[in-house]
């Protein structure tokens, strides 16, 4: 994808009200590139209401920008849209997936076989030594274990993996900027070295 394509894609992503299902429709109609560049009647004639229109054409190139620069800043930061090659398939396959994910590290790791292992974070202590023990057969079976980074069971299979030399992915809910919990800062950093978050 282009940067320009991107941008596109962004704007129309981070458009209020429109997930994935409503956005995969519209470019179904045209491209990203040039519905962003239609002017308010085309907007509304495709059904955006004007709080829509008004974001697309003055409000997304601030947000746009700065996810822009953030992938620039460094050759471990990734943006990838739904329409993307290297979007996760499966991922690709739920009701209503993410229209973008922003990763880093190894991107290829969200093409490879993978497996989920998540649970408690108050896990007893034989949990946490299952979670290890199968997260790291698993990477040594070639399979990518994907976890939560949090704390219990989640972390415990992202160091398993680490330990059998596999790749893992870290699927974050604090967002890129601020891993929670902060303890596991160091795992996460570790994560994106096999990996990625």
């Amino acid at each position: 994808m282009t940067s320009h394509s991107l941008e596109a894609w962004l704007t129309l992503s981070f458009t209020p009200r429109l997930g994935s299902k409503s956005l995969s429709k519209l470019v179904s109609i045209d491209s990203a590139d040039n519905i962003v560049s239609y002017d308010a009647k085309q907007l509304q004639a495709l059904g955006l209401k004007p709080e829509q229109v008004r974001h697309i054409q003055t409000q997304a190139k601030r947000d746009v920008d700065l996810c822009m620069e953030w992938q620039q800043s460094d050759p471990l930061n990734h943006i990838t849209c739904l329409f993307d090659s290297d979007y996760p398939p499966l991922l690709k396959q739920a009701p209503s997936p993410p229209s973008v994910l922003f990763v880093r590290g190894d991107k290829s790791s969200l093409l490879e076989p993978q497996i989920a292992l998540v649970g408690s974070r108050n896990a007893s202590l034989e949990g946490l030594e299952h979670a290890h023990h199968f997260a790291k057969a698993f990477a040594q079976h070639g399979l990518v274990v994907t976890s939560g980074l949090a704390l219990g069971v989640d972390g415990h299979a992202h160091s398993g993996a680490l330990e059998g030399q596999g790749k893992t992915v870290a699927v974050l809910g604090s967002g890129l900027k601020q891993v929670y919990p902060a303890r596991h800062r160091s795992l996460a950093e570790r994560v994106v070295e096999q990996g990625l978050w």
